[in-house]
């Protein structure tokens, strides 16, 4: 009997192909049919199942190939190769060939749906050898082809042979996915272990196990006992909410202010629509991991109250491994253990993230089920049961706009559903999304209400009123200087000690040149005094996370706390502050950091603050100035982290217009007069530098077109037909960094092997492959190391390379 898998330690311990085969085929139906994948198969045209269980059956098929047999080859080349030679019918014979050929109308569609079958570890098979009779032919009394005919007569015997396959690209692809999430889940010990051949009753066996393994991993789950009512607890909900949870759509658009109940919103209507019967999970994405790993906490709350058994709730963070409040420890492989009935199963690698019935974590896990990146089909099958929650939309690069919304072509293709969230979107991105013409300026500013509900077609419900208790008017100061690091410190200085503050920086190397400047009372993390950022190492960024919360919390008894920190505390996080200064930004940016400031309208706020008070940061010489500096020179990262200097030239106007604003009342408006074409054709001078800045504008958002769509799946093209790229594929332009292998141990004590860098910091010439590096100075504040011949400083304010 064929062998499939061995045991690493003990040989002699091993399961057979056939017993593999019909673990996989017994997930494979199970997840079409009790776990809800059968509402994906018929939106994409496939009402019939037991074609697709048996060609599931013979995803391994290739095994029982010498090559496999005796380890002098693979198990998917082999058999693939038999498409692709006259001889392979003579071979391929031993399977019910016939059988397979009537469930489909072509013989090209039967060659595709079997190399599809067969190249099922991740990615498609492009470049196959010839045939070698060797791998076939009978050796030393053992028959590959018996083993086929193996198969084919448990096939026979236990497989109902009814129904078609309704083949399009489309059902290609999602097969490839769903067979590779099957081959995962019945290739995982802990639910099938190995048997050395026993077969009597294997298919019943299989079954009951597919049944125990799919509950164990929670894509069984019950529905849920109560909706957006027990989330709220004795609260109404708010209009935004209720309309929210209400609107029909399988996709749909969500616009409310920063603290207005938008995560009860997703969560509630995820909730009805599961009921429903319209989803069966839900990935919640947002764009930090500092957010995600906040933001997964509320989820896995709000779970515990609506479920009676309530399922698994992932933290879909790379580097950590964490289902609800429980952590799993790393085992062999990509396993890990749990305590007590904890199922983790989705949570013990980024690949399976998409597969758990609810998991909170980054926006770019989700991008990658729609990039040529490895199992991305698989990711995708997965997320199709989802509803997918994307939220700060406004946040998102070009490039990952154009990923997101070829994602969500697919998804919802699939029979998936998706909800977009934004404190503050323009009508420029609202029509990308549900791919509309865009309105004219004035139409985008008054018929537009705000807060917005859509499913794309334009409301004509009554407004969405907002409660009074939420609205806050901010006064806005903003401070043109020559040097603005030292004007944001100056800034800072005036106002700490004035209850809970916080300074929003563009740039790492701003922040830390603020840090530097002030010294004293700040934020503390492993009692040292930190800003905070993104370039520590894993276990530090834990502290910083911890320290933000505890300090910033609702419910926190801090009340002087100052802070100096990045982009990564100004999304999605539920932090609350008294008084911020802030780097000039976009509109909508500027927006978002405001939503972190009197966030909690029943805090009590610190003797002499009376009012929400945001100061902005910006240069004082002229943008046509700026224009002329080479794109690195320009000051707090106008240029380079926010490329277009026309947005940032009409939100100072407006800012130093305006005074003081009203949320929700003015930011409709402020959102169009500094995004939209007209407005920028209209604060842009008529000069040479400035129809120099638009074209670099124009081409860069070409180039990153471009690259999304080079690398993005189009289900258009069959799996087997599709070719993916040789290139490392990115979720965010220019923001890949290296793994680099570093054994040390950081300023706040903790022990590392990794450290995660920017590309840049190594120049253009480095192609970003993992590395070592060295440590050369080990110091209890500090040390230094070397990696791709750079040298590096990692002290309590990060790392950087030595020197800035």
């Amino acid at each position: 009997m064929a062998w499939a898998k061995k045991d690493r330690e003990n040989p002699d311990v091993w399961h057979s192909v056939l017993a593999h085969s019909a673990e996989v085929a017994a997930v494979f139906r199970l997840l079409a049919t009790e776990a809800g994948f059968d509402r994906q198969l018929a939106r994409i045209g496939q009402e019939d199942l037991w074609p697709l269980v048996e060609l599931a059956f013979y995803h391994d098929a290739g095994k029982v190939s010498n090559a496999f047999q005796d380890r002098t080859g693979g198990h998917l080349r082999p058999i693939i190769a038999l498409l692709n030679t006259p001889h392979g019918k003579k071979y391929l014979s031993s399977l019910p060939l016939q059988r397979i050929m009537a469930w489909l109308g072509s013989e090209r569609e039967v060659a595709r749906m079997l190399k599809t079958t067969w190249a099922h570890h991740g990615e498609p098979v492009t470049d196959v050898p010839s045939h070698e009779p060797k791998w076939w032919t009978d050796q030393d009394g053992y028959s590959p082809t018996d083993e086929l005919k193996r198969l084919g007569d448990f096939a026979d015997s236990n497989f109902e042979h009814t129904g078609e396959i309704s083949y399009t690209p489309e059902l290609e692809n999602f097969f490839a996915g769903l067979l590779t999430l099957a081959d995962w889940i019945g290739s995982d010990r802990r639910y099938f272990p190995y048997e050395n051949g026993q077969d009597d009753g294997l298919w019943g066996r299989s079954l009951s196990r597919a049944e125990e393994a799919l509950g164990k991993i929670g894509l069984l789950s019950g529905k849920p006992r109560a909706g957006l009512s027990k989330l709220l607890g004795e609260h109404d909900p708010y209009d935004i909410q209720s309309e929210g949870t209400r609107l029909e759509g399988d996709l749909v658009f969500a616009e409310s202010p920063t603290g207005s109940g938008k995560t009860e919103l997703a969560v509630g209507r995820y909730l009805r629509m599961h009921r429903e019967g319209k989803v069966d999970g839900m990935y919640f994405a947002v764009p930090t991991r500092a957010a995600a790993k906040q933001l997964h906490g509320r989820v896995y709350g709000y779970v515990q109250d609506t479920f009676s058994s309530p399922p698994p709730v992932v933290q879909a963070v790379p580097g950590y491994i964490k289902v609800g409040d429980e952590h799993g420890v790393r085992a062999e492989g990509l396993s890990a253990e749990w305590s007590g009935e904890v199922r983790g199963w989705a949570a013990e690698t980024s690949k399976r993230y998409t597969a758990s019935p609810i998991a909170v974590g980054t926006v770019d896990q989700a991008l990658l089920s729609g990039l040529q990146e490895p199992h991305a089909h698989m990711r995708m099958a997965g997320l199709s049961g989802s509803l997918l929650v994307v939220d700060e939309v406004h946040s998102l690069s070009h490039y990952m706009n154009i990923a997101l919304r070829s994602l969500l072509g697919m998804h919802i293709g699939a029979g998936g559903r998706a909800l977009l969230m934004s404190a503050t979107v323009s009508s420029k991105t609202r029509s990308f999304y549900f791919r509309k013409e865009m309105p004219p300026l004035s139409e985008a500013k008054e018929d537009v209400e705000y807060p917005y509900v859509t499913n794309g077609e334009k409301s004509k419900g009554e407004k969405i009123s907002f409660p009074a208790e939420l609205e806050k008017t901010v006064e806005v100061e903003v401070r043109r200087a020559e040097d603005p690091d030292a004007a944001f410190a100056k800034a800072i200085r005036d106002q700490t000690g004035r209850g809970r503050v916080l300074g929003i920086r563009n740039r790492v190397p701003g922040a830390i040149a603020v840090q530097q400047a002030i010294g004293q009372q700040t934020l503390k993390a492993g009692g040292k005094e930190v800003p905070h950022h993104s370039r520590y190492a894993q276990p530090d960024r834990q502290l910083l996370d911890q320290a933000i919360e505890e300090n910033y919390d609702e419910d926190s008894d801090v009340d002087q706390v100052t802070t100096i920190a990045t982009q990564t505390v100004e999304q999605s996080l539920d932090i609350d502050s008294d008084v911020m200064v802030t780097d000039l930004a976009p509109m909508p940016t500027i927006l978002q950091r405001i939503g972190r400031l009197w966030r909690h309208p029943s805090r009590e706020r610190p003797p002499g603050i009376d009012k929400a008070r945001c100061i902005v940061i910006a240069p004082r010489e002229s943008f046509s100035s700026i224009l002329e500096k080479g794109r690195h020179r320009r000051p707090i990262g106008l240029g380079t982290v926010y490329a277009d200097l026309r947005e940032l030239k009409a939100t100072l106007g407006k800012l130093e217009d305006t005074g003081e604003l009203n949320v929700p009342g003015d930011c409709r408006e402020l959102v169009e007069e500094s995004t939209h074409p007209e407005a920028l054709r209209r604060a842009t001078p008529n000069t040479e530098v400035w129809d120099d800045h638009v074209s670099d504008i124009a081409g860069s958002r070409q180039a990153q077109e471009k690259e999304s769509k080079l690398v993005a799946i189009d289900w258009a093209t069959g799996y087997s037909q599709l070719k993916f790229t040789d290139d490392t594929v990115q979720t965010r332009m220019g923001d890949l960094p290296y793994a680099i292998g570093i054994e040390a141990t950081t300023p706040f004590g903790n022990q590392i092997e990794q450290i995660n860098i920017p590309t840049w910091m190594f120049g253009e010439d480095q192609s970003p492959e993992p590395s070592d590096g060295e440590v050369t100075a080990q110091q209890s504040d500090q040390f230094e190391f070397t990696a791709l011949d750079k040298t590096f400083v990692y002290d309590k304010y990060g790392f950087r390379p030595d020197g800035s």
